[in-house]
Order: structure tokens, then C-alpha cells, then sequence
């Protein structure tokens, strides 16, 4: 069955029926036994079965009497059948076009191989089942059906070797199935053979991966097309990019446990793929210079199709920068380098360049980007390395702790891409090799997954200039966006910035606040390294480097709709975090709501803000200690929620260069206000997420439909006003807070003469004295609904960013 990965299909389904097959065949030797005093010979307890061992197992079972075969076993032996006849008829024409001896040979495996399953499926009745159950047989089944028949063979087997021990039959071997593969996983189950079948197995694993890259990669490209053109939010397309990047990697690490060490490298599997295409010439790390297609004349001839379908090019783009990059290790070019980049035009028009010149217009890009990149990843170690007495070798450097010279208190962050920018550092400041071929210790470390956040950053810019690829090669639009992408993550800085200048104040006035919050001064650090860093590379390329896409200092991201998008997305989720911390800390935005509802119930409101209203949905479980709105008695719940309120600081240390901030603002430790948002979740998640296997909702389906689900989640997270990322929390805690402070005023002005007055000590005392109906309240509460009433603030367009 053909799910995401065909390869890790084959694998699943072949292992699923070797462990049947190695359990029955033990099955019908221990019920074969007519001696329990005789120990039992030819028992299976590896898990690792060449062809002739399956062939003398499914002899055995296949003539048992009462052994009969499940239909999920003949399934799994039609698609394992399926998959390695794929694998076949590639190595067929690949004899064709270039016979050898070593094809010729992996050739004659690959069929050997086939015929052994097919005559197991025969052996088995499966020509018989198929007859007889021709609607079953061509069923489609999911993950979840070969789970479950696993799960339950498994426990099948158990509960047999343990009546056959309590019989007596099995005394001597107590339960020699559990035995044999109890400490066994479903993983170490594998046919082995010779190096050919390694061999042959990381070919199908190779166009596997590719099959699946290239699906991902034609995604990634419309989401940035969508954002170019047709004003997607590029934080989504950012977050679904991600997205897509940990696919290819949960992928990556899925296939290659199998294989030995270095095969999990791009170049190698780039290598192994390359052999398998049909139209595909020598594609190898030599051939992909771009100068060896300088001179050529058609970018869409199947061979630059094929290595442009893997990345070929954009991989060699990589190498070649760090290369380059290891020659003077300064965040300079060569002489030889920066003399072409000098010559990169950004104004270039695309659809009058020749093929050759596009490839290399783009390569440039590629190179200046990540220089770029560089050195503002590097710039506070660089600069401190400027001090004498602190003067190291960059590839001593832990590239993951940027902590300055003591004498240097400047910190730098790469909003959206640190992790990213962290390892390309890292790989550019290593020790350069001296001896052999410099670029095969480079090429180990490049994992495909890398090349792939590298293509997709790449695409999102040549997308914005008309130029993307399809399924018959390179496609060069008229239309060139428009879109200034930084400009977008200005604005929302601006907000941001804003927000948190004026709450800070509000919060050191006493009429708001009886003390400031704890957290108050990490949070000004924090906004301080955003309103500096964010979109913004100015401070770097003030130094002693020149930016690469100099006159301007923040090509970077300007000329990047991915890291524009990134850093969005991160913007948006530690502001997120830092008033998800700020309201477990500080009671106003609890205290509104709670007497919003009161106004809403009591009939002191029409109609409920809707921006309250919405509040109220979200974090029901955090306003309400029941986790239910009263209508009644609204007082109850009141004293314990406000008590479990987060007093404590942060952490004790400050916010330095070495602090990861969405660590750092975890939410993990708050007792009320803990609540992920879909694209939080995204990426907190290690690999990539799965829609949840059901059997009404098969998750098998394609790439593309599992995409969409999850992008689906994502679209209504950043667009939909009712969502938690697309809500200015700061400005609502400030409006929060004026509206306690219109009650004030009201209870400050003499002529009202509540009984109230001169008994505030603070909001939350005055707050339970309403909600608890004591003399008074009633002015209180028809106070604050005429502040609710007139406050332009509460109301959901006003506070979404979108």
C-alpha cells in the first residue's frame, strides 16, 4: 500500500510479513513436537531471513494442516511485490542505456528477490484468496490496519505459547515463540542477503525520498507564489515551510537507520538517485559546479531537469559556499568569489536571460545570502575575536553559545532562522582540510533536510521574480511581485514596539498596578533585542564587513520572503508567550472578564463585547478555576483562580546572546495560562506532525492532503480574529487595565456616594467585593458596563493584527 513514502511502505509492510512468517513457522514446529522431553531445533529467533530461509519457511507453513493464511498477509505480499517490481523495471532500462557487470548484477538480485516473494504468494493460496476475494484484494488499507493486525498477531502468539506451556506440552521450552522474538521489534525484521541487497534497498530508498521531495519542494514553491501573488500571509507560508523541511527530515532519519554510517549524506543519495534515473547523465558533486553548465544552452534538457528536480544545483551552491567561505574564514569572499558577486544585478529581468545566465543570476544569490547570513549569525563572536586577550580559532568556537566579550554587551539574533543560520556558521567556521579533497568532509555533513531549508529559502525569492519550476522544467512569468516582505514584519514590529512602551509605563503607575511585574525587566531586554534585530541588519554591516548586497544593510531580508516570513511567525509567538506569561502573573485581565460576565448575566449589558466574548472561549479554563462560565454565584470560583497566579520571576538569570527566548518564555511552568497556539504546537513538535490514523480518516493519503489539513490549522491561527496568534494581546492587557481604571474615577468622584469608596485597597479585593454583591456593587458593575460600553478598544478588528 503507497502512503507518504513508498520505500518506508515496502519496508513496513515486508517486515510486518517476515515476523508472521518467522511466528507461524515456529508455531507449526512447536504443535509438530510429539516429544516435550526433546528440545525443539530450527526455531527462528533472529529476525534476519535470507531468501532461502523464507522459502523453507513458507514450504513448512503452506503444507500445516488448519495453518491458514490472513488476508492483511496476502495485502502486504501484493504491495511488497508492487514496490520491488518498481525498483526492477528502473534497473531494466538502466541495463539498457548502460549495461555492466555490477548493473547486470543488482539486476539479477532485484528479480531473484521478486520471484521469492511471488512464489511465497503462491505457496501461501494467495492466487486463490485473490480470486476469491477480488474486492478485498484491491482494497486500499492504512497504517493503522497493518498496526492493528500486528498488535493483535502478536498478542495472539503470546496467549498461544502461553496455554501450549500451561498444557504441558511446552513445559521444557516454557514459551518458545515469546522466546524466540519477545525481545524483538517490529524494525528487526529484514531479509539479508549480500551487499547487493543493501545496494538495491538504498536505490528504492533514494527515488523514495526524491519522489517525495519533489512534491514537498512543488508545495513550497505555490505557498510562496501564493504569498507573491495572491497576499497568502507569508507566516504562514513560513510555518507550513517548516513544516514541510521536517518532513523531509522525519523522512530522512526513517530510511537511512537502516544503512551504514555516511550514507545519509545528500551527496550520496543525490548520487544513488541519479543511477536510477532514467534520462539522468552523471550527476555527481564534480558535475555540479555551476560553471560546467555555463555554456549550456538548454536548461530544460532532461539532464538539468533531473538535477534540478534533487536540488542538484542548489547543493552545489552550498558546498561551494563553504568552500569558499573556509578560504579566508572572515565573513569575506575570495578575491575570485567577490569579484562575481560583485557583478550579481538585482533588477536583472528573468525572462530575457539566457538559461545559463538565470542558473548562475541565481547561484550569486544564493552565495551573497549566505554570507550575508553569516555574518550576522557571527557578528558578536566576531567582533569580540577583535579583542586581543580573546582572540580563538572560529572552529573552537561552540557556534551554539554566541556570549560576547565581557567588554562587548551587544547581542544579536537572527529572527526565524537561527537554528538554521547556527548550523551553516558552524559548518563555514569548521577547520578547513588541508590534505585530499577538501570538499568530502563538507559533503558528509550536509544532510538532505538542510538542502532542502536551503531550496526552500532560495524558491521563495526566485518565486517573487517569476521564476519557478514545473513538471516539464523552468517556467519564467512576466509578472514580478511587488510585495516589500520586510515591510510587513516592520509594521508588526512597530505594533509590537508600541504595545510594549506604553504597557511597561501603565504597569509603574500605581493606579494600575500595586507593584510593577516581576518579569518586567526581561521582557524590556527582549522587546529591546526585537525593536533591534528583527528585520533589521544595519548594526552589522556598520562594522568592518560590508553587506554582500550593499548599498543596502538588510538585503538579508529584504531580499528573503522566508526569513521575512520566519521571523514574523517567531514575533508573533513570543509576543504570544510573553502576555500568556504576563496574565498568569498580573490579575487585570482576569478581573475584566470576570466582571464582563457579570455584566452580560445581570442584564447590565445588551449585547457582550465581542472581543471579551471571544477572550472568554479561548481561555475558559484559565478564567474560570471550573473550567465552566457561571451564571450564578459569581464569586465562588474567584479567591482560589486568582491564587494560583504565577508570582515567581522568569528565571534567575538575564537574557544574554546565549539565551534561546521561546525556551526561555516557556509556558510550561504558568498555572493558568498555558494554552498552544496550532503553530506553537508545529514548532515545539521535533518532526513533522501526522493527522491522528483513524479509520475514517486514513492517514495515508498524499503529501499534498496531509498539507493541506495542516495548513488548514495554520490559515486560521494567524488570519482568524477568534484565533490566539492573530490577537494584540498587549493592547488588550492595556485596555484591560483602563477600564479598572474608569471604575476609579468613578468610585474617586464623591458625588456618586458609594458605599465603596475609601474602602479600595486593590483591584482584586474590589473586584470580589462586586462579584460577592456586597453594598455597593451595583454602581460598580453599572460603572464598568458604561466603561465597557464606551471602550473602542474591546472589539476583535481593533486587536487583530490582520
Amino acid at each position: 500500500m503507497s502512503t507518504d513514502n513508498g520505500y518506508l511502505d515496502y519496508k513496513r509492510d515486508t517486515k510486518c510479513f517476515l515476523h508472521w512468517l518467522g511466528s507461524t513457522y515456529n508455531q507449526v514446529i512447536i504443535s509438530a513436537s510429539t516429544n516435550p522431553r526433546l528440545p525443539l531445533t530450527g526455531l527462528k529467533s533472529s529476525g534476519k531471513f535470507t531468501l532461502k530461509d523464507i522459502t523453507e519457511m513458507v514450504e513448512r507453513v503452506s503444507q500445516a494442516p488448519e495453518q491458514e493464511t490472513p488476508s492483511m498477509i496476502f495485502r502486504l505480499l501484493r504491495w511488497s511485490i508492487k514496490g520491488r517490481k518498481a525498483a526492477h523495471a528502473r534497473h531494466v532500462r538502466k541495463v539498457a542505456e548502460r549495461p555492466d557487470q555490477e548493473t547486470e548484477k543488482s539486476n539479477t538480485s532485484h528479480k531473484n528477490f521478486i520471484d521469492c516473494l511471488e512464489s511465497a504468494f503462491e505457496s501461501l493460496g494467495g492466487l486463490e484468496w485473490q480470486i476469491q476475494h477480488e474486492k478485498e484484494a484491491n482494497k486500499p488499507y492504512t497504517k493503522v490496519d497493518v498496526e492493528e493486525f500486528h498488535n493483535k498477531f502478536a498478542a495472539l502468539q503470546g496467549s498461544q505459547s502461553g496455554s501450549g506451556s500451561s498444557s504441558g506440552n511446552t513445559s521444557s521450552t516454557s514459551s518458545p515463540i515469546i522466546e524466540s522474538f519477545g525481545a524483538l521489534s517490529l524494525g528487526d525484521f529484514r531479509i539479508v542477503e549480500d551487499d547487493n541487497e543493501l545496494e538495491l534497498d538504498y536505490s528504492m530508498a533514494a527515488d523514495s525520498m526524491f519522489e517525495e521531495w519533489k512534491c514537498l519542494r512543488a508545495y513550497v514553491q505555490d505557498l510562496w507564489h501564493q504569498v507573491a501573488y495572491r497576499n497568502l500571509n507569508s507566516a504562514i507560508a513560513a510555518t507550513m515551510s517548516q513544516i514541510a523541511i521536517k518532513m523531509v527530515k522525519r523522512t530522512e532519519l526513517n530510511i537511512f537507520v537502516d544503512f551504514p554510517n555516511g550514507y545519509d549524506a545528500f551527496e550520496k543519495v543525490m548520487n544513488k538517485f541519479a543511477e536510477n534515473e532514467e534520462n539522468a547523465r552523471e550527476v555527481s558533486s564534480a558535475n555540479l559546479q555551476t560553471h560546467s553548465t555555463a555554456n549550456s544552452s538548454d536548461a530544460n534538457a532532461p539532464d538539468d531537469i533531473a538535477k534540478e528536480m534533487m536540488s542538484g544545483y542548489t547543493y552545489a551552491d552550498f558546498l561551494d559556499f563553504f568552500k569558499d567561505f573556509q578560504k579566508n574564514q572572515n565573513g569575506r569572499p575570495s578575491k575570485k568569489m567577490a569579484k562575481r558577486l560583485k557583478t550579481w544585478n538585482s533588477h536583472l529581468d528573468l525572462r530575457v536571460a539566457k538559461d545559463a545566465e538565470r542558473i548562475e543570476w541565481r547561484r550569486l544569490y544564493t552565495m551573497k545570502w549566505l554570507y550575508d547570513l553569516v555574518n550576522v549569525y557571527a557578528y558578536t563572536v566576531l567582533n569580540s575575536n577583535l579583542q586581543a586577550d580573546n582572540q580563538k580559532a572560529y572552529w573552537e568556537q561552540d557556534w551554539t553559545d554566541k556570549t560576547p566579550h565581557e567588554d562587548n554587551k551587544d547581542l544579536s539574533r537572527l529572527f526565524g532562522c537561527e537554528e538554521f543560520a547556527c548550523f551553516v556558521t558552524t559548518l563555514a567556521m569548521s577547520k578547513p582540510a588541508y590534505h585530499g579533497d577538501e570538499s568530502s568532509e563538507l559533503s558528509r555533513r550536509i544532510d538532505p533536510h538542510r538542502v532542502f531549508q536551503l531550496q526552500s529559502i532560495v524558491d521563495s525569492f526566485m518565486v517573487s521574480r517569476g521564476w519557478s519550476l514545473g513538471p516539464e522544467g523552468h517556467i519564467v512569468s512576466s509578472i514580478v511581485s511587488t510585495v516589500q516582505f520586510s515591510s510587513d514584519l516592520g509594521r508588526l514590529l512597530g505594533i509590537f514596539t508600541r504595545g510594549a512602551e506604553w504597557l511597561s509605563r501603565a504597569l509603574m503607575v500605581p493606579a494600575f498596578s500595586s507593584a510593577p511585574s516581576c518579569n518586567q525587566d526581561a521582557f524590556d531586554r527582549i522587546f529591546a533585542i526585537m525593536e533591534a534585530w528583527m528585520g533589521n541588519s544595519e548594526r552589522v554591516f556598520d562594522s568592518a564587513a560590508a553587506s554582500q548586497f550593499a548599498p543596502s544593510k538588510n538585503g538579508l531580508w529584504d531580499y528573503s520572503p522566508f526569513i521575512c516570513g520566519a521571523g514574523m511567525a517567531e514575533g508573533l509567538e513570543l509576543i504570544y508567550r510573553m502576555s500568556m506569561l504576563l496574565w498568569d502573573e498580573i490579575p487585570h485581565p482576569t478581573l475584566v472578564i470576570h466582571l464582563h460576565n457579570m455584566c452580560v448575566k445581570k442584564g447590565y449589558l445588551k449585547q457582550p463585547r465581542d472581543l471579551l466574548q471571544a477572550l472568554d472561549n479561548t481561555f475558559t479554563a484559565a478564567f474560570y478555576k471550573s473550567a465552566i462560565v457561571p451564571d450564578q454565584d459569581f464569586h465562588r470560583q474567584f479567591p482560589q483562580l486568582l491564587a494560583m497566579g504565577r508570582r515567581e520571576s522568569l528565571q534567575p538569570g538575564p537574557v544574554d546572546q546565549s539565551t534561546n527566548l521561546l525556551d526561555f518564555l516557556s509556558l510550561e511552568h504558568n498555572t493558568r495560562f498555558k494554552k498552544l497556539s496550532n503553530s506553537m504546537y508545529h514548532r515545539e513538535s521535533k518532526y513533522a506532525p501526522e493527522p491522528k490514523p483513524t479509520k475514517t480518516n486514513n492517514s495515508d493519503q498524499d503529501q499534498f492532503l496531509t498539507l493541506q489539513i495542516l495548513q488548514s490549522g495554520v490559515e486560521e491561527d494567524f488570519i482568524d480574529p477568534d484565533r490566539l496568534s492573530n490577537r494584540n494581546y498587549l493592547s488588550i492587557t492595556l485596555a484591560c487595565m483602563m477600564i479598572l481604571h474608569d471604575l476609579n474615577d468613578y468610585l474617586g468622584n464623591a458625588e456618586n456616594g458609594n458605599p465603596m469608596r475609601g474602602r479600595i485597597h486593590d483591584w482584586v479585593e474590589l473586584t470580589e467585593w462586586i462579584l460577592q454583591e456586597e453594598e455597593g456593587w451595583e454602581g460598580c458593575l453599572e460603572a464598568v458596563a458604561r466603561a465597557l460600553e464606551n471602550s473602542k478598544q474591546l472589539v476583535v478588528d481593533i486587536q487583530s493584527y490582520w
